[in-house]
């Protein structure tokens, strides 16, 4: 996990037995899974001893809740009274399970020694009827599939704590006809959780117009060492470099974590400048941003980045190559300059859709690497997420702005076909790395559809 975690994940590890089995073996494997625990975006409320009796079991449940856990895994370290995980279920309502079973040894005995997978068996009986999401791991704690298991998921609710705390701001509205940008504030926040800061174009240009001189020049040095090549005039830097401080003082001061920018036609009418490269800034500082005021995009960007700690980008899918296997992807130079796969072609240039006297925008092919592709949508009265992974590829031709290639697991035409007939919107949040397991288990922990390519 590359990024700092401002909300740490509050894990909670309970063991359940029977003394009649192995209770030492089962205590030894629970110790072992209470480890793989403490890692840096979560920190383990450990019960260090097994709860067998209802008086332990209230204890835990105590503990637990002064701790507000946000996840509890229940390790089923022998077999155990099915009571427990009701109580438990009962006392620390809203927060998804793991049920852990344990194989059982590989050395014959003559006996069944913990009897983990029945009692792991009952326990999600019942709380499959009990309205409980829970994640089922079956192995040894030394098991990479396992471990792997309890990583994904754990990243998955760590994700969803970030945006059950996140603010994200939309900068004027929507763009003209992108009907699907806009979302149901309400169920936004209720399901996937970021409040929804509104700030208006005007007070964005007062804004960029106001600041000190001083800070705008030393802002446009900046972007100057960023990139190999600048075409964009510097009358264009410079309102550039007004916007980005701008939005950047406005975050700091209202806790906000992404923008959606409504960047046509207003900003070119009013102000005579793009935001394309603010934009780009804005992403390449850690603060997802996502353009034509498209709210979706955003909050697919925002789970991506937490995710991966890097930049994302936001493309349009433009072109598929069906005899190469590739997807062309593209968007007018709103990408961060650090996804650029050669610092030495990349550029600030002149918008390239807006005419040449209108602001500033990225220019570069984006590198290649895996990569995953991903939309978040609102779809009848919940969500649905759209994944694909690929890798991406080096780009031959830039188109002006910003280009990649991408080549699916399947076949390229299919893939585009599934997205046309799915009605996926045509902006996609793009990571370079491989998260498309993560993202499916984050979909099922926050109750939303999944489209896994």
């Amino acid at each position: 996990m590359a990024t700092t975690p401002r909300h740490k994940l509050n894990v909670g590890v309970v063991g359940t037995g029977f003394p009649k089995f192995n209770h030492a073996l089962g205590k030894a494997y629970f110790d072992e899974i209470a480890r793989l625990v403490d890692c840096s975006f979560a920190q383990p409320s450990i019960i260090e001893e097994l709860v067998m009796d209802d008086s332990a079991c209230a204890e835990a449940i105590r503990i637990l809740s002064a701790e507000k856990v946000d996840v509890l895994i229940v390790v089923s370290a022998t077999f155990s009274y099915g009571g427990y995980i009701v109580n438990m279920a009962r006392g620390l309502r809203g927060i998804p399970f793991v049920l852990w079973g344990l194989p059982e040894p590989e050395e014959p005995s003559g006996r069944i020694q913990l009897n983990s997978l029945c009692g792991a068996n009952v326990n999600s009986s019942f709380l499959k009827r009990l309205g409980v999401y829970y994640k089922f791991i079956l192995g040894r704690p030394c098991d990479e599939r396992a471990s792997r298991e309890l990583n994904e998921f754990l990243r998955a609710a760590w994700v969803r704590k970030q945006m059950e705390n996140s603010r994200i701001c939309l900068v004027g509205n929507r763009a003209p006809g992108f009907y699907l940008s806009n979302v149901d504030e309400l169920r936004l926040r209720r399901q996937i959780g970021p409040e929804l800061v509104h700030l208006s174009l005007s007070t964005l240009i007062a804004g960029a117009r106001a600041q000190d001189e001083a800070d705008v020049h030393l802002e446009m040095s900046r972007m100057t060492g960023e990139v190999q090549s600048i075409t964009a005039t510097s009358a264009m830097l410079n309102k550039t470099a007004r916007m980005n401080l701008f939005l950047r003082q406005y975050a700091d001061a209202n806790g906000i974590d992404g923008y959606a920018i409504k960047c046509w036609p207003e900003l070119q009418e009013e102000y005579d400048c793009s935001i394309c490269a603010a934009i780009s800034r804005l992403n390449a500082e850690g603060v997802p941003t996502a353009c034509e005021g498209d709210i979706g995009g955003l909050v697919t960007m925002m789970i991506m980045y937490y995710l991966t700690g890097s930049s994302v980008a936001l493309l349009d899918l433009v072109n598929v190559i069906p005899e190469s296997g590739v997807l062309e992807l593209w968007h007018c130079g709103g990408v961060a300059h650090d996804l650029a796969g050669d610092r030495e072609c990349s550029g600030y240039c002149t918008h390239p859709t807006m005419g040449e006297s209108i602001g500033a925008a990225t220019s570069f092919a984006i590198r290649s690497g895996p990569a995953t592709c991903a939309r978040l949508s609102e779809l009848g009265d919940g969500y649905r997420i759209f994944v694909f992974e690929a890798q991406a590829e080096e780009v031959p031709v830039n188109y002006c702005g910003n280009t990649m290639r991408v080549r699916p697991q399947m076949s390229a035409g299919d893939l585009v076909r599934a997205m046309v007939y799915e009605g996926v919107e045509h902006h996609y949040a793009v990571a370079h790395d491989h998260i498309g397991s993560v993202l499916a288990e984050y979909a099922k922990l926050s109750g939303m559809s999944g489209c896994r390519y």
